[in-house]
Order: C-alpha cells, then sequence, then structure tokens
C-alpha cells in the first residue's frame, strides 16, 4: 500500500518538475518578470489588508514596497546584474594578476572563466540569465523524468 503512494508521489512530482522545468527553460528571464510581478502584488495586497485593519505600521510600509516592486523592479534587477557583471570582472582581473604573478597556471583558467562571465553579465546579461534558465530547466526536466522513471 505504501509503495503505490509513494509511486503517486514520485508521478505528480516528476509531472510538476517536467513542467516547470519546461516554462522555466523556455520562458528564460519572462519568468522573473511574472514572479516579481505577482510577489509585488501579494506584497501590496498584504499591505492594504493591514491598513484596512487599522495596522499602519506594517501596512503603509507593505503598500510602499510593493508598489516599488511593480513599478521599478525590473530597473534593480537590471542594476544588481550590472553591479554583479561589474564584481565577476573585478574579481576576475585580481585572480588573473595574482596567478601571474606567482606563476600558478592551475588558477589562470579559473580566473578567466570568472572574468569571461563577468564581461558577459556587463555586455549581455539577459543572454547570460536565459543560459542559465535553460541549464536550470533542463535539469528540472531531467529530475521529472528520473522520477517518472522510478514510478513504475
Amino acid at each position: 500500500m505504501s509503495k503505490r503512494k509513494l509511486d503517486r508521489e514520485n508521478l505528480v512530482a516528476g509531472v510538476t518538475a517536467i513542467a516547470l522545468g519546461l516554462l522555466v527553460a523556455f520562458l528564460g528571464n519572462k519568468i522573473l518578470n511574472i514572479l516579481l510581478t505577482l510577489f509585488g502584488v501579494y506584497v501590496l495586497l498584504f499591505g492594504i489588508v493591514r491598513t484596512y485593519n487599522k495596522n499602519y505600521k506594517i501596512g503603509i510600509p507593505a503598500i510602499v514596497c510593493g508598489t516599488f516592486i511593480v513599478v521599478c523592479s525590473w530597473l534593480v534587477l537590471d542594476i544588481v546584474l550590472l553591479a554583479i557583471g561589474i564584481l565577476l570582472v573585478a574579481k576576475g582581473v585580481q585572480d588573473l594578476v595574482v596567478s601571474v604573478k606567482h606563476k600558478d597556471t592551475t588558477n589562470v583558467v579559473s580566473a578567466c572563466v570568472t572574468l569571461l562571465c563577468g564581461v558577459t553579465f556587463v555586455v549581455s546579461k539577459w543572454a547570460l540569465v536565459d543560459a542559465m534558465f535553460f541549464v536550470f530547466g533542463a535539469m528540472l526536466v531531467a529530475k521529472g523524468v528520473l522520477l517518472l522513471i522510478k514510478t513504475k
């Protein structure tokens, strides 16, 4: 009896992982837009309900934050991704200088990869984010398939 229940759980988890993986892989950064907007609406509604219940200390800041998330989240996300790219470039350059200075050829490759990721974030951050979402989606699909195979 418990084996059958476990099989159903694997079936549901597998199908869910495959569906979510396909959405993430093919929608890419649009998933971020959907999630940020939904989160912003949630915070906004939370604030409205708190304010309606006369809890102004939580309600008003929540309304402000929810509105900010809905209206400005892409600008903030863009700035954060650019900052990550700049930090990765700086870290890659620093690691490269240290590796060359100490004649440590094993760390040169790691420094170059860090530098390349940073440059890619600065130049084309959304392409890199889409690629990461595609890989993450493919991993979810693979996990779902494995769960379905385990079900049989």
